[in-house]
């Protein structure tokens, strides 16, 4: 399973001893988880509630918990779906306003999906607010 977090560390060009850049860090792993979760799709919340943040010194690791967490950021090629503990699959189609049915299957081949990006776009917003973050934990 490959790993999918956002790291958030100390800018190697701010001469100050980490005592100082600990809040730093520590708020920008907060802004990151917010805006992390506003940006996640939200189908069943899952994704959303799985994200969380740790700070360890001046580093910080940001991003969520769920196994699918990195098929919905960077999606899917077209591939075959295969049962694995049984013989066949089970699954159930119809629109909510049709007659649901139950169908039976030895494979299928599932068409792929195109990502969402939820974490590469929370990262480019965050870009742009971490003067104002910067400032705010260092205001005199």
């Amino acid at each position: 399973m490959m790993e999918f977090i956002i790291r958030v560390s100390r800018p190697p060009f701010i001469p100050l001893p980490s005592l100082y850049i600990r809040p730093f860090v520590q708020r920008l792993a907060e802004r990151c988880r917010d805006l992390m979760v506003k940006r996640a799709p939200m189908r069943t919340g899952e994704l959303a509630r799985s994200i969380r943040y740790e700070v360890r010194g001046d580093t910080a690791i940001v991003g969520p918990t769920v196994p699918y967490a990195p098929y919905v950021e960077f999606g899917t090629r077209p591939h075959e779906i295969r049962p694995r503990r049984a013989r066949a699959l089970r699954f159930v189609v119809g629109k909510w306003w049709e007659p649901r049915r139950v169908v039976y299957a030895k494979r299928v081949m599932h068409p792929g999906f195109r990502g969402r990006f939820f974490a590469r776009h929370t990262v480019e917003d965050l870009h742009s607010e971490v003067p104002g973050i910067f400032a705010e934990v260092f205001r005199p």
